[in-house]
């Protein structure tokens, strides 16, 4: 009889071992289930970031760009002189940078999707995403100017 108690005592030992195995189990288990779900918030934190432009430290700071048209590109132009580098054919900007345009002549100027009066100076900051064009006066006949605006987000370093 002591061997049979022996042997229920062993039995009991061992259900207890496999109940200390069955915590452990669920200790891991739980521990595994909250490191995934950590790993799948920092996943979407991490994607609406970058699908919304991240934040203001990732953004390049606005630039400004200026021109100036001199006295006398009109007459110039029907000349047939085109001043070199008074405007560009194609501008890339990114959204939030600013074009300034003085307009020194004495006639009107059309710069792509801008128009410039005699004696003013134009300023405008691109807000809206997207391709601009217009005719060009400061290129000759039939020339045409494109502004491109670009999402501000700086490249990636690397």
């Amino acid at each position: 009889m002591t061997r049979a108690t022996e042997s229920a005592t062993v039995d009991r030992d061992d259900d207890s071992d496999e109940d200390l195995g069955d915590s452990a189990r669920a200790v891991t288990k739980g521990l595994f289930l909250a490191a995934l779900a950590l790993l799948v918030v920092a996943g979407i934190t991490v994607t609406i970031a970058l699908t919304t432009g991240g934040s203001s430290a990732s953004r390049r700071p606005s630039q400004t760009f200026s021109y100036v048209i001199p006295k006398g590109t009109g007459a110039q132009v029907d000349l047939g002189n085109i001043p070199a580098n008074l405007f560009p054919e194609y501008l890339e900007v990114q959204r939030g940078d600013t074009i300034v345009i003085r307009n020194d002549d004495a006639r009107s100027h059309i710069l792509g999707p801008f128009s410039v009066r005699s004696g003013e100076t134009f300023t405008y900051v691109m807000e809206q995403i997207g391709s601009y064009r217009g005719q060009c006066t400061v290129h000759g006949s039939g020339h045409e100017a494109v502004v491109r605006v670009l999402d501000a987000i700086a490249p990636a370093a690397g």
